[in-house]
């Protein structure tokens, strides 16, 4: 389980697609008991806090800075699953909740 997880984790970082991944991984920690857990912060109306954004904003801008483009990515990815839209333009990356 451990080295799946690690296995995830780099192919999350390189830009590909987790999902199949993720949902297997789910699967056999549950054949074995085992209970996953979404560490993320969070508000009390379950939404992701917008100082969590903004640092990860900031994380991607660096990123990017950085030439670490699928790292970036992987940010970029991540706020739009938790329904963040965001935006890049000539005075920085601005985003909105979807």
């Amino acid at each position: 389980i451990f080295d799946m997880c690690r296995e995830i984790n780099r192919a999350h970082t390189s830009g590909m697609n987790v999902t199949d991944a993720q949902a297997l991984l789910g699967e056999l920690s549950d054949v074995l008991g085992l209970t996953l857990v979404d560490t993320r912060p969070r508000a009390q109306d379950g939404k992701i806090p917008d100082d969590e954004i903004q640092r990860l904003i900031e994380e991607r801008a660096l990123a990017r800075q950085e030439k670490r483009f699928a790292d970036a990515d992987a940010v970029r990815d991540r706020l739009q699953a938790d329904g963040i839209a965001i935006a890049d333009g000539a005075g920085g990356t601005t985003w909105s909740r979807a």
